[in-house]
C-alpha cells in the first residue's frame, strides 16, 4: 500500500506542477520540493525492481525500461538544479545572482520532456501498479475466494468498458498534445510558457491529465508490443535479419510473414 500511495501522490502532483502561474510561484516551488522527495521515496520503495533491471538477459523491454528510468531521473535532476537556481522562495537562501536565463531554459525543457518521460514510464509499469492496487485481473495461477470475483462475466464486461474508455481518453490526450503548445516548448520554438489566467485550474489540470493518459497509453502499448515480440522469440535484430525465433515462420525481406 505504501508503493501505491507514493504512486498516487506523484500522479496527483505532476499535473498541478504544470499549472505554474495558476497555483502561484510559492505553491509551485514547495510542491516541486515535495515532488522531488516523493520521487526519491518512490525509487527507494522500488529499489528491488530498479536493481532487477541490471540482472538477467537484456531483453528489449528491459532496455527500454532502463533507458526511460534514466531519462526520468535526468529530467528530475535537471528540474531540481535549475529550480533551485531560479527559486524565489524555497531555495532563496542560496543567494544565486546569475545564470537565470539558462536556468529558466533548462527548467522549461526538463519540465515538459520530464512530463512526457514520466507518463511513458507510467504506461510501461501500468499493469504492475494495477496489480498492486488489486484492480488488475489476477494471474491464472492465482486461485481462491479472494480472486474468484475477477473471473465473473460482470468483471469481464466492466474490464472491457474500462479499457475502451481508457484508450479513448488516451487518444484524446494525444490529440490535445498535438494541437497544443507543448511541442513548441519541447522543441524550443517558443522559449516561454504562456498561461491563460482566465482558464479554471480544474480545466487546465484536466488537459494535462488527459495528455498524461495519452503518453501512458503509448507506453502501455510499447510494453505490450515488446512482450509479444519476446514471447514469439523475435528481437529487433532478428526482425532486421529476417529471421524468426524458435517455432516462428520466418520473415521475408519486406517484413511480412511467409
Amino acid at each position: 500500500m505504501v508503493k501505491i500511495g507514493l504512486d498516487l501522490a506523484l500522479l496527483a502532483m505532476l499535473p498541478l506542477q504544470m499549472a505554474y502561474l495558476l497555483v502561484g510561484q510559492r505553491a509551485h516551488e514547495w510542491m516541486g520540493a515535495c515532488l522531488v522527495i516523493l520521487l526519491a521515496a518512490h525509487c527507494l520503495a522500488n529499489r528491488k525492481a530498479f536493481l532487477g533491471l541490471f540482472r538477467g538477459t537484456r531483453s528489449p523491454i528491459r532496455v527500454v525500461n532502463l533507458a526511460l528510468n534514466h531519462l526520468v531521473l535526468a529530467a528530475a535532476l535537471g528540474l531540481l538544479l535549475s529550480g533551485a537556481h531560479i527559486s524565489g522562495h524555497v531555495f532563496v537562501f542560496l543567494e544565486i545572482s546569475s545564470g537565470f536565463s539558462l536556468a529558466r531554459t533548462v527548467h522549461l525543457l526538463c519540465a515538459f520532456w520530464g512530463f512526457v518521460f514520466f507518463s511513458l514510464h507510467l504506461g510501461l509499469n501500468l499493469e504492475r501498479m494495477l496489480r498492486l492496487a488489486g484492480l488488475a485481473r489476477p494471474s491464472p495461477r492465482m486461485a481462491g475466494p479472494r480472486t474468484a470475483w475477477a473471473r465473473t462475466p460482470g468483471y469481464r464486461i466492466l474490464g472491457w468498458v474500462a479499457r475502451v474508455a481508457a484508450n479513448l481518453f488516451g487518444v484524446f490526450g494525444l490529440w490535445l498534445f498535438g494541437t497544443g503548445d507543448l511541442p513548441l516548448y519541447m522543441s524550443m520554438s517558443v522559449q516561454f510558457a504562456f498561461f491563460d489566467l482566465d482558464t479554471p485550474l480544474w480545466l487546465f489540470v484536466g488537459r494535462y491529465v488527459a495528455m498524461m493518459a495519452g503518453f501512458a497509453l503509448v507506453g502501455y502499448w510499447i510494453r505490450r508490443g515488446l512482450m509479444a515480440m519476446g514471447r514469439s522469440g523475435l528481437t529487433p535484430a532478428k526482425v532486421r535479419a529476417g529471421k524468426a525465433g524458435p517455432g516462428g515462420s520466418g520473415l521475408d525481406e519486406g517484413g511480412a510473414g511467409s
